[in-house]
């Protein structure tokens, strides 16, 4: 069993990378191949998944906590490796477990990769978030605005991620369009 690994990136394909260590390649799969280029050095957070009983595929994960939501993913029926995967990829963590959390499955389903699963998320997973300290759940009628918006998962659980307790939903909501507006004109 793999935990991370650390190395280069020689080759890029469309849905993993080639990571080389020590002179041997690993191919391991990723959310978003574009986010790394040749000859990077990256430390990827591994699973390592057993397709058939046969073949050994490796999935590398930048964050930690989208390496523990994509096992969680797994531990629902109809969703896979690369289901999951997609899943993280047009889904910021944040967003998701407060969607989860909150019992939201239709907004769940509106999701790109979730295709009406909502539900089985939810059912699946509520109990077993314990590993996510953040609570968005505060501000889940922010989370929806922004959303509706046009704000990405990745944008509004950053932003909601820094608004401090205590705050009105209006007063969250103009907060977090400032931490968004200004991190998109750095």
């Amino acid at each position: 069993m793999y935990s991370y690994i650390e190395g280069k990136v020689t080759n890029k394909f469309s849905c993993s990378l080639c990571v080389t260590l020590s002179g041997i390649g690993y191919e391991i799969f990723v959310i978003d191949v574009d986010k790394y280029k040749l000859n990077d050095d990256i430390h990827l957070f591994l699973y390592d998944y057993l397709k058939d009983n046969v073949e050994m595929i490796l999935f590398g994960f930048d964050d930690f906590e989208q390496l523990i939501l994509f096992k969680k993913l797994l531990l629902v029926n109809g969703i896979g490796p690369k289901s999951a995967l997609t899943i993280l990829k047009y889904n910021s963590v944040n967003v998701l477990v407060s969607l989860i959390k909150e019992n939201d499955s239709t907004t769940l389903n509106t999701l790109r990769g979730i295709q009406n699963r909502g539900l089985s998320i939810i059912l699946e997973l509520k109990n077993k978030l314990k590993e996510f300290d953040f609570d968005l759940l505060r501000y889940v009628s922010t989370v929806k605005i922004l959303k509706n918006l046009g704000y990405s998962d990745d944008e509004i659980g950053k932003a909601i991620a820094f608004l401090p307790d205590g705050l009105t939903e209006g007063e969250a909501l103009k907060q977090s369009l400032r931490l968004i507006n200004h991190e998109r004109n750095k």
